[in-house]
């Protein structure tokens, strides 16, 4: 059901940033001030917290720096445009999820109507449940896996009430086929990349012009605080506790049998003659006598079943291989086969069986008895299984004292970890802006709150006790501390030149590049350009800068050209020498189309949350938003 998704993701982008973009800055500024210090929004009394709009800025930048590799910008990913952006999107879905909770819209309810619109489950246009099991079962997949999959899928990408706008959408057709053909259009294009480093010689950047930047910007160059810290962690994997003795283990296993009993497996082979269930009486008493006949002989001494079964079988999935279905579990089979199945014994071949498939004869062709697991197969088990109760045990009896510990001698870790043989971890120094210095665990945000709290700085104590993960106990300390400070100009002279070096060869380019291009649009054309290459707005080989510039120009008249200045500082000039469309076939088409008209039926959920706005309440805390900038 996301193949459209998955395999167009470029036109995904684009059609949802329209609908989405215009709403990222409407009400931030606007909305009123909240006076809680803990969230960053308020929507209607539900707060969103620092740390879940910190943890979905710093997801938003991870996909900036995979997007834009050695282009990524670290103070320009943690601008305000981009911490509102985060902020709007967090609104957005808070006041989708309160709609649809306020209209009764559940997830559960998204979901059945989601599977139950997708073909491939449908028969004759109609959900049917046979079929979707079906379709499963052939990849693999259980209903449950799949549907906590699509469960998943709506959680995280859209809130039920979006997956209910956009199924109630109505799409003009014409629409569908406008932007269809826009997005199936392939242009012919040469290139001409006109590089930094043919202007870098030409740049000359003083020290004067690198210290007069530094001045005017001296807030850019701010070194955030910095520490060096101490962490114990309590956890109940690592308590020690009493290993048992064979004794207690062997009357855990006697008290806990049913544990360890392995159920009956029942194999079965079967032979099928169809017959519709509209047939007349005749026909199906002609192949019922048919299958008796056979019947008769499969029970004979020198009856091969397996033989008989590749002969008359009309069961395409199993006849080649003699009427073989590997093992019948419960619930498998249709309920008169499974009776059938589960009556037999070992070999033993069964009367004839009417289903809504025809009529079947069944050979029992293995049997493995349900048994209980010898102690010695499972020994090791059972002592895994009593000690992490014996862990557990322990976990609540010291967890308490552990943490009055910490907070008693609040000048040290160490007596905790003396009385618990705990090993204290030193980590390098991290800033809350970088943490890749420090252990994953670590990088809980309740602990970096504590550690980088006032009481934490100044006296020197231990934080708090944090439970960083369930029975994982977390205190920490910090030992070496550096206040936020004005890095000096020497340290970042050379880094400065550098940029300011960069931005003087681009404007080079970027000036060359229009002087080229005025020449070529004027029918001046004496360049060199690069190989002919297809650009389409749904593949990557263009990055979306270039995609612009090259579907910007007006093909009417051949060649057109265009320019673009590139993240690198570099301008590319465009030659675009024809046009053609994608080539696809039928299903391709309509998997475009379909896609198409899904997207388009999110600006219908655009405007509902434009109106959602006016009729909810929604309160920013403009000074957790702007986060190091706010100083």
């Amino acid at each position: 059901m996301f193949e459209f998704i998955r395999g167009h993701q470029k036109l995904a982008q684009l059609l949802l940033a329209a609908v989405f973009l215009p709403f990222a800055f409407f009400g931030i500024d606007a909305a009123r001030n909240t006076a809680s210090v803990d969230a960053v929004a308020v929507v209607e009394g539900q707060e969103i917290t620092l740390r879940q709009f910190e943890e979905a800025l710093a997801a938003h930048k991870n996909n900036l720096r995979r997007s834009l590799g050695v282009n990524y910008d670290e103070k320009s990913a943690d601008g305000m445009d981009n911490r509102r952006l985060v902020l709007e999107n967090l609104i957005t879905q808070q006041l989708l999820q309160q709609e649809a909770e306020h209209l009764n819209i559940p997830l559960e309810h998204v979901m059945r109507m989601v599977i139950g619109g997708i073909k491939d489950f449908q028969i004759d246009g109609a959900f049917s449940q046979e079929q979707y099991e079906s379709k499963l079962a052939e990849q693999g997949r259980s209903v449950e896996e799949y549907e906590a999959e699509v469960r998943k899928y709506l959680r995280e990408t859209q809130p039920p009430l979006i997956s209910a706008l956009a199924s109630t959408s109505v799409i003009p057709v014409t629409s569908v086929q406008q932007m269809t053909k826009l997005l199936s259009e392939v242009r012919t294009v040469r290139a001409i990349n006109i590089a930094l480093d043919d202007f870098k010689a030409k740049v000359k950047v003083s020290a004067e012009s690198a210290q007069k930047y530094y001045e005017q910007n001296k807030s850019s160059y701010i070194a955030p605080q910095q520490m060096r810290a101490e962490f114990l962690t309590l956890s109940m994997d690592k308590l020690k506790v009493k290993q048992p003795d064979d004794e207690t283990i062997a009357k855990w296993y006697e008290n806990n049998k049913n544990q360890y009993q392995s159920d009956e497996v029942r194999y079965a082979s079967h032979i099928l003659l169809s017959v519709e269930a509209a047939a007349s009486d005749e026909k199906k008493a002609a192949v019922r006598a048919r299958l008796e006949k056979i019947l008769r002989e499969a029970r004979t001494a020198d009856g091969d079943f397996a033989e008989l079964a590749k002969q008359h079988s009309q069961d395409p999935g199993s006849a080649k291989s003699g009427g073989d279905l590997g093992i019948v579990d419960k619930g498998a089979m249709v309920k008169p086969f499974e009776d059938a199945v589960f009556a037999l014994q070992l070999n033993e071949i069964s009367d004839i069986v009417e289903t809504e498939f025809g009529y079947h004869i069944i050979k029992l062709t293995g049997l493995t008895p349900a048994a209980v697991k010898p102690l010695e197969s499972v020994k090791a088990k059972i002592n895994a299984e009593i000690v992490a109760q014996a862990a557990a045990r322990r976990f609540a009896e010291v967890a308490d004292d552990f943490s009055n510990l910490v907070y008693e001698q609040s000048d040290s870790l160490q007596p905790a970890a003396d009385k618990y043989e705990l090993k204290i971890e030193t980590s390098d120094w991290f800033s809350r802006d970088n943490l890749s210095s420090l252990s994953t665990p670590y990088r809980n945000h309740k602990l970096l709150k504590a550690l980088f709290s006032a009481e934490s700085i100044e006296d020197r104590h231990n934080t708090e006790v944090v439970e960083i993960l369930p029975k994982v106990l977390v205190a920490a300390r910090i030992v070496e501390y550096k206040p936020q400070a004005q890095i000096p100009f020497d340290d970042i002279k050379q880094k400065i030149m550098q940029r300011l070096e960069r931005n003087a060869a681009s404007d080079l380019a970027k000036q060359d590049g229009k002087e080229k291009l005025d020449k070529l649009l004027s029918g001046q054309d004496k360049l060199q350009w690069g190989e002919a290459k297809q650009a389409s707005q749904l593949d990557s080989t263009f990055n979306p800068i270039a995609i612009r510039a090259i579907f910007q120009v007006s093909t009417d008249k051949l060649p057109a050209y265009n320019g673009a200045l590139q993240p690198d500082g570099s301008f590319v000039i465009y030659k675009v020498e024809g046009t053609s469309s994608k080539k696809m076939n039928d299903q391709q088409r309509q998997q475009l189309a379909n896609g198409v008209r899904r997207v388009l039926s999110s600006f219908t959920v655009g405007a509902y949350i434009q109106a959602l706005r006016g009729r909810y309440e929604i309160e920013i805390n403009h000074k957790l938003l702007a986060g190091n900038e706010a100083g």
